[in-house]
């Protein structure tokens, strides 16, 4: 039992759909923020369902091929759900960033010895590619993690309570990401999760990121990932429509394409 003097946890729960780089669609994280009583309940509700299902764990691949699933999930628990996206095909790597921009006039006055062509090609790409990682986590996943935190403090609401962030296993490294948030939420506890079927939380995490990104995308689950959305993450969006952080958030409005703005839109008359 809690004391006095004692603050109460607020779990903030977080997982991607989609990758940092990846040509097509967008790269979307949810953030599912939960008090304690209601984070327990979570996890014995998808305990239950993973066990009477046969899942191994919970993901939004599994609830679309079943109705019970989501009737399980209806009303069960309290939550809020923020959404952040970027469109990482629109970033103009080889033109907006001078490392990336310079990049073969650079790596050329490398003395790269008497290694084949083949070896050094292999070298500059893994050099390339690493550059774009760092530039996405520090520029493109930081406001992510901050833009999320602004209305998450805003449904929350003073700061008696202790932040406890989990986060399925990220696309960067564990200890920069770490470092990113404690440099902008420095929260009471941070962690990674390595193997997301001992974690509930971000079991859901999976489930609310993947069915936004069907309604999205309009890929072949469209149509139950709009039913999913009306009856349980709806009226649990974070929402104020009187700010720039409309939910979901696009970070840096200027690189997400019409399409995927179009669909966005259509997700707010849903």
């Amino acid at each position: 039992m809690r004391s006095k003097n004692e603050k109460e946890n607020i779990y903030i729960l977080s997982d991607e759909s989609g990758s940092w780089h990846e040509k097509e669609g967008v790269y979307l994280r949810s953030w599912v923020a939960i008090f304690e009583k209601d984070y327990q309940d979570l996890k014995n509700i998808i305990s239950k369902l993973n066990k009477g299902l046969e899942f191994k764990e919970l993901k939004w691949s599994k609830v679309v091929k079943n109705k019970d699933a989501s009737e399980c999930l209806k009303d069960s628990f309290d939550f809020r759900v923020f959404i952040t996206l970027s469109s990482p095909k629109e970033i103009k790597w080889d033109k907006k960033y001078k490392i990336t921009k310079h990049f073969n006039e650079i790596t050329d006055k490398l003395n790269f010895g008497d290694l084949s062509e083949s070896v050094i090609i292999s070298i500059k790409k893994k050099i390339y590619d690493d550059i774009c990682n760092i530039l996405f986590l520090n520029l493109y996943e930081l406001f992510h993690i901050e833009n999320s935190y602004k209305r998450i403090k805003e449904y929350i609401k003073g700061d008696d309570y202790n932040l406890i962030y989990k986060i399925d296993n990220p696309q960067f490294l564990d200890n920069s990401y770490k470092e990113l948030i404690r440099d902008i939420v420095n929260p009471k506890e941070i962690k990674i999760i390595k193997k997301s079927e001992k974690e509930e939380g971000v079991q859901f995490a999976d489930v609310i990121a993947g069915c936004i990104r069907s309604i999205i995308l309009e890929d072949e689950n469209h149509e139950i990932a709009k039913q999913f959305y009306q009856e349980i993450i709806k009226n649990k969006f974070i929402q104020n429509k009187e700010t720039s952080f409309i939910n979901p958030n696009f970070i840096f409005h200027n690189e997400m394409n019409q399409k995927t703005e179009r669909q966005i839109k259509k997700l707010w008359k849903l």
